[in-house]
């Protein structure tokens, strides 16, 4: 474990934490400004609508800036929707930055799922999928509800949306120096593959399941379809039986032979 392994994790649970915060405390910060229940309902059809646009321009988004990058706007955006939040009057002006959620949400975790399975070495890219998951959704979405309700309940949801967007800001800069200053790759190896630029992508590049988590183009064969694409599938090939000491009765058996 590098340096900048754990702070790519560390981010992956930073940002999972404000996930947490999002799906359990936003409602209830605009009910206490008067937010209706037709407000929560506009603001979930553009946040979900944000992700869907996310995950179908992404690959684009990837190749235009890179996976490092896009965290990095990721963080920035926690820090402008979260204090924005945290400082309004008016309810509906929260709207406006609920397109945002694309990008501080879908694009991230997809950018992460992405980063590891292209620099990963290729033994270990399903446990650090796993570890990616536990560490975003779990971790640090649990996190997020949990502490952010203490903190909620001692000084209120807009100081709480408030000191968690302005940690984003200095996470940019302390993300930022750790990736200039440790550019190796994951787990303390030099890889081919510069998962930093954004102009070198893998030539077959994993596709990215609903959640984000890659499928391994390497699994796939020319027999994988359907249910079965991306499964793992090892050639199986049975001996033919020997016929020499078959015993038949009827002159017109024929024999065969088992297995193809």
């Amino acid at each position: 474990m590098t340096l900048k392994n754990g702070t790519f994790l560390f981010i992956a649970w930073w940002m999972g934490c404000g996930v947490g915060l999002v799906f359990t405390f936003l409602f209830w910060h605009l009910q206490d400004l008067g937010g209706s229940p037709t407000l929560f309902g506009v603001a979930s059809v553009i946040n979900h609508t944000s992700e869907l646009c996310a995950y179908f321009f992404l690959h684009e988004l990837i190749h235009r800036f890179g996976h490092i990058k896009i965290l990095y706007l990721g963080l920035l955006g926690n820090f402008v929707r979260f204090v924005y939040i945290s400082i309004i009057t008016n309810p509906w002006w929260v709207l406006p930055f609920e397109f945002i959620q694309g990008l501080t949400h879908a694009a991230v975790w997809a950018t992460a799922c992405s980063y590891l399975s292209q620099a990963a070495p290729e033994n270990l890219r399903i446990s650090c999928q796993g570890v990616l998951q536990g560490f975003h959704f779990g971790f640090g979405r649990g996190c997020g509800a949990l502490f952010g309700g203490f903190f909620a309940s001692s000084f209120g949801t807009d100081i709480t949306f408030r000191v968690y967007g302005n940690l984003c800001l200095i996470f940019v800069g302390i993300f930022t120096y750790v990736n200039h200053r440790c550019p190796d790759g994951i787990g303390g190896e030099q890889t081919n593959f510069n998962v930093d630029d954004s102009h070198e992508i893998s030539g077959n590049p994993p596709l990215l399941a609903p959640h984000g988590a890659p499928a391994n183009p390497k699994w796939q064969t020319k027999y994988s379809s359907g249910l079965t694409a991306g499964i793992k599938q090892e050639p199986t090939h049975s001996a033919p039986l020997s016929t020499s000491n078959m015993q038949t009765s009827g002159s017109g058996y024929n024999a065969y032979q088992h297995g193809y």
